[in-house]
């Protein structure tokens, strides 16, 4: 059986062809972990958005204020927690807490981010009055429960 001879211009073009297809490769690569990196850095902007956005509507807007300064002012008093139970404001306010509990559930915000920002306020609705309220089958703070699970 005879061996086929390659000429000097075709083992050029042959090793050629196999560099070619490593520098693809690697390119391949490195195209791919930056691709990553982006999508990682992306995604850390779009919590850092979210955090600051429910920073400013909690802490700098005068929506939530009334029910905070109660919470944190009557938190042993059952009568004034009572009544603030009885208002809209007060599950305006549960909603929020439901909507980071959302969002931490869909990691849209990190465990971190959650307790960082809201730590001290989200552990205040483990009050014996509020608790109930989270846990009433008539509403629905699914998210809010398990975040508050985490205690």
């Amino acid at each position: 059986m005879a061996t086929l001879e390659l000429s000097p211009l075709q083992e050029w073009l042959r090793t050629i062809g196999a560099f070619s297809g490593a520098v693809t490769v690697v390119a391949a690569l490195i195209a791919a972990y930056h691709a990553i990196k982006t999508y990682k850095g992306n995604l850390e902007l779009e919590r850092a958005k979210w955090a600051h956005k429910l920073y400013e509507s909690f802490y700098e807007k005068p929506l939530y204020a009334p029910v905070r300064r109660t919470i944190d002012h009557e938190y042993d008093n059952p009568e004034i927690l009572r009544i603030l139970i009885g208002t809209d404001d007060f599950y305006d306010y549960l909603n929020f807490f439901e909507f980071v509990a959302f969002l931490w559930h869909c990691k849209q915000l990190t465990d971190a981010e959650v307790w960082g920002l809201f730590g001290f306020y989200l552990k205040q609705l483990k009050n014996p009055i509020i608790q109930p309220e989270i846990d009433n089958a008539n509403w629905s703070y699914e998210h809010l429960k398990k975040l508050l699970d985490t205690i």
